[in-house]
């Protein structure tokens, strides 16, 4: 039977449970079989024992008092219900040793929920192009799970955030970083799946120029087997 992931959805719509249908297709063209999990806090378990592996979709800003800080000004879209029911799925995703894929908004907050923290402001890296297109390059770490994915020292990839994983929870190595430095993907260093990126592979992967994208979501799907 094909791997059941569990997508967590967005809260930008206090009306609808939903999710962008790109992550759906990367899902389903990887080899698993996409699930839409509501923001219900109290379901985390019964989630986590439905699911062979989670993957944290984009959305809006991790409240900063998860890792005690004061909330910046130009923090928007904060959800206490979805902070809370993924900030306690992804710590139950750990100590099961559930395979995680963290994109965006699911990049900062499994590293919030497991220890680390956020830098909650820059300018410059939320792009107006579509969703498909690069817009700028990142070098990918030398011996990293992701170089092997990838084949390649450096890609083009999207951009659609103004917050980014700072201090990185224990355990945790920087996989990609931008031009200026900034993480832009982290791997977990043991024998659990856990792999996260600050750009959208699922959107990029609507054009098919960036065919490549679809190597970050076969290794997550085979650790959910």
């Amino acid at each position: 039977m094909l791997p059941i992931i569990g997508i967590t959805s967005s809260a930008a719509d206090k009306t609808l449970t939903s999710v962008q249908k790109t992550y759906v297709n990367a899902v389903a063209a990887a080899g698993g079989i996409p699930v839409v999990l509501p923001n219900k806090p109290g379901f985390e378990n019964e989630y986590l024992a439905a699911c062979n592996g989670l993957l944290f979709s984009g959305g809006g800003d991790v409240q900063a008092k998860y890792f005690s800080q004061d909330n910046h000004e130009k923090v928007s879209g904060i959800s206490e219900e979805r902070d809370m029911f993924e900030i306690t799925l992804a710590r139950l995703a750990f100590e099961a040793k559930k395979p995680l894929l963290g994109i965006c908004r699911g990049e900062q907050v499994i590293n919030v929920a497991l220890g680390g923290n956020l830098i909650q402001h820059i300018d410059g890296h939320d792009q107006k192009d579509a969703r498909s297109t690069a817009t700028h390059s990142i070098d990918i770490t030398d011996g990293t799970k992701l170089r092997k994915w990838l084949g390649q020292s450096s890609v083009r990839v999207n951009s659609f955030h103004h917050q980014l994983a700072d201090k990185l929870a224990p355990g945790f190595i920087v996989t990609a970083r931008s031009a200026e430095g900034f993480t832009e993907a982290y791997e977990y260093s043991g024998d659990w799946f856990c792999a996260c990126y600050q750009w959208h592979p699922e959107a990029m992967l609507e054009s098919p120029e960036h065919a490549l994208m679809i190597e970050l979501f076969r290794p997550f799907i085979e650790a959910c087997k």
